[in-house]
């Protein structure tokens, strides 16, 4: 941030690259010879790391995919602690409280990042949508019902 700027301040808002942060993944459906179809389709919701659907990672309470990831991130407990623990207020939306929890994450410049989180980030989203889905069967019904022929 420049000096002055008073961006820090403001409340998060939606990112304007929404296919990058948050917001229902993009489906590119295949042709019959399996090469990718040209015209991408939103997901349904439940595809959104940011959605607020509050699951149980290794005995720990998670509000979001977005939020667990952050917090998996990082070496030190107490920091994954206070990531985890930041909740969704009563009228936020659930792009503004995932990017509260990636606030929280990118905040703090002397954390130190988990040394492999390169190595271990995919089967960190992985376990998360897995829980997530596991734990909430009607996100499993909508993912399911989402037909991209």
């Amino acid at each position: 941030l420049k000096s002055g700027s008073n961006r820090a301040a403001r409340a998060p808002r939606p990112s304007p690259l929404r296919g990058a942060m948050g917001g229902p993944c993009l489906l590119r459906p295949t042709t019959a010879s399996g090469a990718a179809g040209a015209k991408a389709i939103i997901g349904p919701s439940c595809t959104d790391n940011f959605q607020s659907a509050p699951f149980e990672v290794d005995g720990l309470k998670y509000q979001s995919v977005e939020q667990g990831y952050q917090s998996l991130k990082f070496v030190d407990p107490a920091m994954r602690e206070k990531i985890r623990k930041v909740m969704k207020k009563p009228t936020e939306n659930e792009s503004a409280f995932g990017m509260r929890c990636w606030q929280a994450a990118h905040s703090a410049a002397a954390a130190k990042l988990r040394k492999d989180f390169e190595a271990v980030k995919v089967e960190s989203m992985y376990r998360l949508m897995r829980a997530k889905y596991d734990q909430h069967p009607e996100l499993q019904r909508e993912l399911l019902a989402k037909n991209i022929d």
